[in-house]
């Protein structure tokens, strides 16, 4: 009788335990196929206080954006990604023209500096404030920006929210921005098959997670301060060179492009415009042209 119903007990146990691991929520990676930033956005937005519901959605817009990808060339939604990124980062905060400020740009990049050693395993958040601290550099270094203008709001604010704000009201205004990147280039996307491509998507079902081919399921994982990725060599992995120590080659600057960081693929750039479409002769030039909808 007792080893009968040791046996059920048993036989519950490993029930419940694998209905807990079935139940457990996914957490998803982006590939190397996609620009840095995004592939932290991704990880890093997971990581917030998420709701069902927000769970649910996010899921979703992750299927959408992998049948959009697979729809488009690497070059085309490499600039559809970064530019809803970089735009909303800049729009995020109110932008000001007022000419000075209390605190120093010289202030600011150092505590930022400080705030980057500090950050541990949000990556997308470690990647904004190298961001910001390379824009400075570049900003201060240039002779023909406005020394205290619209480009130094942008320091001021984020500069603000770092040091003025608690921990969880930093990582509330993170999540808000990466949730309205992720929604806003479902739209940008969307927009961008229908005119260019005439492809209309019906929205996404479920979807196998390895059928995905720019996304797959990672292990879930308790990271420790000994876990933090730590770049290889100089000629190492260039998704890590970011977490680096800080110099100044490893800042990415929102906006800003270098010729060796164009946002072509560079596996993909020798091949564009190799045989460019010619003008149409039969081309008439419209009357009127449409009005800009909601700054596009």
């Amino acid at each position: 009788m007792k080893k009968n119903m040791i046996k059920k007990i048993l036989i519950l146990l490993i029930f419940l335990t694998s209905s807990h691991s079935l139940s457990k929520d996914l957490k998803y990676q982006a590939n190397n196929n996609l620009p840095l930033e995004f592939i932290y956005l991704i990880k890093s937005y997971q990581k917030y206080d998420l709701t069902n519901e927000e769970k649910k959605s996010f899921k979703y817009l992750l299927y959408f954006y992998d049948n959009s990808f697979l729809k488009l060339s690497k070059a085309e939604y490499f600039q559809l990604i970064k530019s809803q990124i970089y735009k909303n980062i800049i729009n995020f905060f109110p932008i000001s023209n007022k000419e000075g400020s209390s605190k120093d740009l010289k202030e600011i990049k150092e505590k930022l500096k400080e705030k980057l050693r500090e950050e541990g395993n949000d990556h997308f958040k470690r990647w904004l404030i190298s961001a910001l601290i390379r824009d400075i550099n570049l900003v201060a270094k240039s002779k023909s920006l406005n020394k205290g203008g619209i480009y130094y709001s942008l320091f001021y604010n984020w500069n603000n929210l770092f040091y003025d704000s608690l921990p969880q009201e930093v990582n509330r205004t993170l999540k808000n921005l990466s949730k309205r990147i992720l929604s806003n280039l479902k739209y940008r996307l969307n927009d961008f098959l229908l005119i260019s491509k005439n492809i209309s998507l019906k929205e996404s079902k479920e979807k196998d997670p390895k059928k995905m081919f720019f996304f797959k399921v990672e292990k879930e994982t308790t990271l420790t301060g000994e876990d933090k990725p730590e770049p290889k060599s100089e000629s190492g992995s260039k998704i890590l060179k970011i977490l680096a120590p800080i110099n100044e080659e490893s800042l990415i600057l929102p906006g800003t492009i270098r010729i060796e960081d164009e946002w072509t693929p560079k596996d993909e750039k020798e091949n564009i415009n190799i045989n460019p479409p010619k003008p149409d002769p039969n081309y008439v030039k419209p009357k009127k042209l449409p009005i800009p909808i909601n700054d596009w």
